[in-house]
């Protein structure tokens, strides 16, 4: 499992607040080369607690799919 977190607006709009997307997805490829379809995410607000809340997510995220990890083919 790769993952990503950035720092995002939570909409278009002009004064939307920042927040922290964490996106996962299968190795082998980064994440531009990586098709949509296989990349999941959420987000958070942008803070010291959403930054652990995001860690959380990622924990679960390999938790709940450790068979998709395990299986997703090394190239």
């Amino acid at each position: 499992m790769r993952y990503l977190i950035t720092k995002e607006k939570a909409s278009d709009a002009e004064d939307a607040p920042d927040v922290l997307r964490a996106f996962v997805y299968p190795e082998p490829y980064n994440f531009g080369h990586t098709p949509d379809e296989d990349k999941a995410h959420s987000d958070f607000p942008f803070s010291e607690e959403g930054l652990d809340m995001a860690c959380g997510w990622l924990n679960e995220q390999y938790e709940n799919r450790t068979d998709f990890w395990l299986h997703t083919p090394n190239f």
